[in-house]
């Protein structure tokens, strides 16, 4: 068969024009790198037109992250991006410039106080999941060199204007963000200005990532000098406020200086630090626009591969979700076989990104609004940490099922928006519940620790959560997976653990590594 005749077979169409891309890719980072060499490990042709470099310094990863890389990996067979998935599997100069997550903290500060070290969780991160924070400009090097290796070419602005796209996907990011995020050199070791005193934390606060919460907003810090190969210097700190924070508007360094007056042990934290880098996203309310950069093409979808909550790793998760979304659509036969098949096309990935952030955002709006009390947000991380293990489970054993009879239509309910695979059942339900109770504290009269009593009876009544945590005991704020735990969860597991639970919770499953099978696959 001829080239042509090649790509009717599977494209439908044999349009072959050899200056036309199938893709192009407007903005830069890691998700937009991957989502590049993917389509072209797919057969299309895709162009990049790289950003201004004004994307975010670093990510940090959560279990729900690896799983989406492996996922990314496995289906589209591109092995390299599950190098990505965990520290220990980054390539050595990646390990040097990033940092590692051995936990994920929050403490609490109230206006005009010292740190009360009875107000902080930590959630000491199990060596396996081996989680990190990524410092993107050497990650993105790494990235977009995948992408040239399956054949992606980038371009400048100028040259991109003669090289038509069928479709255009607009990855600049253009629309307001929801968090402020800028790279800092000389923040304070928290450990150090707070030493632990009757169980504080289990860890020291700056291996990890930690959020320093207060009502309607939170400072998170995440350090990339912060174990002993690390050859990257400082942190990146990201801000979110609500609009309702008294200290909200006007410049972000301001802003920040207003919040370490007001908090005390923050401005100790910030006090020697200085900013090294040009803040990026802003304090807006989430959204995209194709506006920024048009280029020609026969259609544009605006697609936001810069945004999202960091606090929760949202950021680089959610990007990962529209990344397999976008991919899946876009590899169906016919996908671009002309306008209503391109039309069809933006439509299914546009709805999939429009419930995803909407929802996401809904989420976080839930938790802005637990701030409000140390008890609220105790309550609050106890379902988002619910959901995230279940989340990471429950993808993991759609993932190993469909890399073994690779059917991924389980893992492509894309219609559903953000359940596009299935949870054990209860789970969705549970979070959301939790979510919804945070949010009574608009009603008029409804105090804190009555919203957080009921979240907790919500987390300590329900027959499908597991013990690992003890989500329902808001004593419990020191969590790191033992052997007595271990053992605990295994006993839970084969006695009253729902049956949904016990296809999850297989020996495969419970490690975070892939298993066998699928390497062997790759």
């Amino acid at each position: 068969m001829t080239t042509t005749q090649v790509y009717k077979a599977v494209w439908g169409t044999d349009r072959l024009d050899e200056r036309q891309a199938d893709v192009q890719l407007a903005g830069g980072g890691i998700a937009v790198d991957l989502l590049a060499a993917i389509l072209a490990r797919g057969g299309l042709r895709v162009t990049v037109v790289p950003g201004d470099g004004s994307d975010p310094v670093g990510v940090n990863t959560v279990p729900y992250t690896a799983e989406l890389l492996y996922l990314l990996a496995d289906r589209f067979r591109v092995p390299e991006i599950a190098d990505l998935a965990m520290y220990g599997r980054l390539p050595a100069s990646l390990q040097a410039s990033s940092g590692t997550k051995k936990s994920l903290g929050f403490v609490y500060h109230r206006p005009n106080s010292a740190h009360d070290q009875r107000e902080n969780v930590q959630f000491s991160v199990p060596d396996e999941h081996a989680e990190w924070h990524a410092y993107l400009p050497a990650v993105r090097k790494h990235t977009r060199s995948i992408a040239e290796r399956y054949g992606a070419q980038y371009l400048g602005a100028a040259e991109a204007t003669d090289r038509p796209a069928r479709l255009v996907l607009n990855c600049s990011g253009s629309g307001p963000g929801v968090n402020a995020t800028a790279y800092f050199e000389g923040i304070r070791r928290f450990e150090d200005l707070r030493p632990p005193k009757d169980g504080g934390y289990t860890q020291p606060w700056s291996e990890g990532s930690t959020a320093h919460v207060f009502r309607a907003g939170w400072v998170h810090i995440a350090s990339f000098d912060n174990h002993p190969e690390a050859q990257t210097r400082g942190a990146v700190l990201t801000l979110r406020l609500s609009a309702r924070h008294p200290d909200a508007g006007g410049e972000l360094d301001e802003v920040l200086a207003r919040l370490g007056r007001r908090y005390p042990d923050l401005g100790l934290l910030l006090a020697g630090a200085t900013r090294t880098g040009r803040w990026t996203g802003s304090l807006g309310k989430p959204g995209v626009s194709a506006d920024a950069l048009r280029l020609p093409g026969e259609a544009t979808l605006a697609l936001d591969l810069q945004h999202g909550e960091a606090l929760f790793g949202q950021n680089l998760t959610m990007a990962l979700e529209l990344v397999h979304a976008a991919a899946a659509t876009l590899l169906r036969p016919g996908a671009l076989a002309g306008t209503a098949a391109i039309d069809d096309t933006v439509r299914t990935i546009g709805e999939f990104q429009r419930k995803l952030l909407c929802d996401n955002e809904w989420f976080a709006e839930a938790g802005l609004l637990a701030t409000t009390d140390f008890c609220t947000w105790n309550a609050f991380v106890r379902a988002w940490l619910l959901w995230s293990i279940s989340a990471a489970l429950a993808l993991k054993k759609v993932r190993i099922d469909a890399a073994r009879s690779r059917d991924w239509r389980p893992a492509s309910k894309f219609a559903d928006g953000v359940d596009w695979f299935d949870l054990a059942p209860g789970i969705a339900d549970t979070v959301v519940g939790a979510a919804q109770v945070m949010r009574q504290l608009h009603l008029p009269g409804m105090i804190a620790p009555v919203v957080a009593q009921r979240v907790f009876r919500l987390l300590s009544r329900r027959r499908i959560i597991p013990p690992l945590y003890q989500f329902g005991r808001p004593e419990a704020r020191r969590y790191r997976l033992n052997l007595p735990t271990r053992l605990k969860l295994l006993a839970w597991t084969f006695t009253l653990a729902p049956k949904a639970y016990r296809g999850m919770l297989t020996a495969d499953n419970i490690t975070a590594v892939p298993d066998q099978e699928a390497e062997l696959k790759r």
